[in-house]
C-alpha cells in the first residue's frame, strides 16, 4: 500500500516500513531524567518520538526542551 501511494521503489518502501516498526524504547534512552533520541531525524520527528516515549504520562514543555 505504501508503494502504491508514494511511488517508492520496493527497497525504499521496505526501509520506511522497518523504521515504523521499530519500538520507541530502542530509539530513546533515558539517562538521569534526560531522554536521548538515537536516530538521525528532523527536530519535528525527534519531538514526536520524545512525546511518544512519554505516552500516557504528562510531560512539561520545559522538560521536552531540556531533552532536545
Amino acid at each position: 500500500m505504501l508503494r502504491e501511494t508514494t511511488s517508492l521503489r520496493m527497497e525504499q518502501a521496505g526501509v520506511l516500513v522497518g523504521q515504523v516498526q521499530v519500538p520507541v524504547d530502542v530509539l530513546v534512552e533515558e539517562i538521569e531524567g534526560v531522554r536521548l533520541v538515537h536516530a538521525n531525524v528532523s527536530i519535528k520527528d525527534e519531538a514526536i518520538i520524545l512525546l511518544h516515549s512519554h505516552y500516557l504520562e504528562k510531560v512539561a514543555k520545559s522538560q521536552i526542551l531540556i531533552t532536545m
